[in-house]
C-alpha cells in the first residue's frame, strides 16, 4: 500500500528537521517513515482503548443493564449478544437444550 501525504512548507520544513535529527542511520527512509506511521497508528489506538474504559467507567450501570461488564482492568469481561437475550429481557447464560 503506499500513502501519500500532502504537507505545507511549514509542515514540510519541520518534517524534514525532524527526519533529519531523529532518523537512525541504519535504516532506510521507507523503513523509517513506516515506523512513524506504525507508532502513529499504536498512538491512536491508545487513546481509543483509554477513551472506550472512560465510557465504560462513565455508564457502567447502562452498560451491566445491557448485559456487559468488566473486569478490574477495564477490559470487557462478559457480554451478551442479542441471541443472548430473551424477548422478556432476560440473558440466556447456559442452553443446554437440545436443538
Amino acid at each position: 500500500m503506499k500513502l501519500r501525504i500532502k504537507l505545507n512548507k511549514q509542515e514540510t520544513e519541520a518534517f524534514k528537521a525532524f527526519y533529519e535529527t531523529v532518523k537512525p542511520a541504519e535504516i532506510t527512509q521507507e523503513q523509517f517513515l513506516k515506523q512513524i506511521f506504525l507508532y502513529g497508528c499504536d498512538a491512536v489506538n491508545q487513546q481509543l482503548v483509554e477513551a472506550v474504559k472512560q465510557y465504560a467507567e462513565e455508564h457502567k450501570e447502562e452498560l451491566e443493564e445491557q448485559g456487559i461488564t468488566f473486569d478490574t482492568s477495564g477490559e470487557v469481561a462478559k457480554f451478551h449478544t442479542a441471541d443472548d437475550i430473551e424477548s422478556d429481557g432476560s440473558v440466556v447464560m447456559f442452553d443446554d437444550s437440545e436443538e
